[in-house]
């Protein structure tokens, strides 16, 4: 199980939202940083159930035309991190907004969590299908404004917003190559470029087509993200 702790927690973007962990005590820190890890969890499960996103990401990994290295651990921001063993270049981009649920599901969340239930069943499936769309749109403002784009970066170009009520999904890997000394070489380059875009296009519709709802597929880089500030204490594999 990926654990986050209060440090990746921190480095969300946008921060819209109408939680405050910094109100809680320790205690109450710790699990809800608990709970909001075994839910993203969850939610990968059920992307990974339910959409294509997986054959994806292998079609990434297993490219013979194109190199697309993998990010390193401690160089992820708080959301590739949480998809640590489920994909390798996708991964969820919107916060997750636990407060929203109602008493009965924050109770099934904690059931599984105490009793140390994180197998992906027909009952995890439901809860999912049933509550992600509440916990990861942005809420503009309490007077249910319009739906308007926003900045998923904290880059602020343009190619970084997303429309609030869409599931935001982020991609990212080494774009470097160590050679580009000759026209061959800049050209395979460039064209690598240009089909990731043209694959992005068609994963977002892909995804949109089979969960029936918005979808952005945007594609990061070093400069776009936000890295947790104190890389020495993270604790990928947590047992409870």
């Amino acid at each position: 199980m990926i654990l986050i702790d209060e440090d990746y927690y921190n480095t969300r973007f946008p921060i819209i939202g109408d939680f405050d962990l910094s109100k809680l005590d320790d205690n109450a820190k710790k699990f809800y940083l608990i709970e909001y890890s075994v839910y993203s969890s969850f939610l990968y499960d059920y992307l990974l159930k339910h959409t294509s996103i997986k054959k994806s990401d292998e079609t990434l990994k297993n490219s013979t035309e194109y190199e697309f290295p993998t990010i390193e651990k401690d160089e992820m921001d708080l959301y590739q991190y949480l998809s640590i063993g489920k994909l390798n270049y996708f991964y969820i981009r919107n916060n997750i907004y636990l407060n929203r649920l109602s008493k009965e599901e924050q109770d099934f969340l904690i059931d599984r969590i105490k009793n140390k239930k994180f197998d992906y069943d027909d009952e995890v499936d439901k809860f999912i299908n049933n509550t992600f769309k509440k916990l990861i749109f942005e809420n503009v403002d309490e007077k249910n404004t319009p739906n308007i784009d926003l900045n998923f970066g904290p880059s602020s170009s343009y190619s970084f917003y997303a429309s609030n009520d869409s599931l935001v999904i982020g991609e990212r890997f080494y774009p470097y190559v160590k050679d580009l000394s000759t026209d061959e070489l800049r050209e395979k380059y460039m064209d690598r470029q240009m089909y990731i875009r043209s694959y992005l296009e068609n994963v977002q519709s892909n995804l949109s087509n089979e969960l029936n709802m918005k979808v952005s597929v945007i594609e990061y880089d070093e400069n776009s993200i936000k890295k947790k500030a104190n890389l020495n204490n993270q604790n990928t594999n947590y047992k409870m």
